[in-house]
């Protein structure tokens, strides 16, 4: 059993070795960075990897499905890089407010942002001030809340929506 193992390591390190340089060419083609291409290339070798595993099949796959895994992640990442750019940039007001001060009851601003933040739901506020002041992940939050991290992120996209209309008629 060990020595069955110890080839299929050995099969699949030599796999690797063989293909590695293509695989990283092709990655530096989908990705707008080295390092993007070297974590798409990795995340795409171990799922397939992961996905043989579960299938628990001998042999090796063919490199052309790492191709595709490669571009199919590429994307992904961009898609999802491109999603939170434009994010950060329809919220880039809410920068300058990046600590609520309790001791100067005068603030103009955290008063305001205050009344901003009591208009949304109580999940909304949990999730934006998690996420905010305590600088937590999303993945953190969802942890946090026993929910999931998409339910989390629809909360706080949704909540900074509701903040920006209240900020932006509050400031009319």
């Amino acid at each position: 059993m060990n020595e069955t193992a110890n080839n299929e390591s050995s099969d699949w390190d030599k796999w690797i070795l063989e293909n590695q340089a293509k695989w990283l060419l092709y990655a530096r083609q989908q990705t707008r960075s080295e390092e993007d291409a070297q974590d798409v290339l990795q995340e795409a070798v171990l799922s397939v990897w992961k996905d043989l595993q579960k299938q628990a099949l001998p042999l090796l796959p063919h490199p052309g499905t790492v191709f595709a895994t490669i571009r199919f992640r590429a994307i992904n990442l961009a898609r999802g890089r491109d999603r939170r750019e434009q994010r950060e940039q329809n919220y880039m007001y809410l920068e300058h407010i990046t600590y609520i001060d309790h001791s100067d009851r005068h603030n103009d601003d955290r008063e305001v942002l205050l009344s901003a933040l009591k208009t949304l739901s109580k999940e909304q506020t949990e999730v934006i001030t998690l996420k905010i002041w305590g600088e937590l992940t999303f993945q953190q939050i969802a942890d946090i809340c026993q929910c999931s991290i998409n339910t989390i992120a629809a909360r706080y996209r949704l909540g900074l929506i509701k903040l920006q209309k209240k900020l932006k008629n509050l400031k009319k």
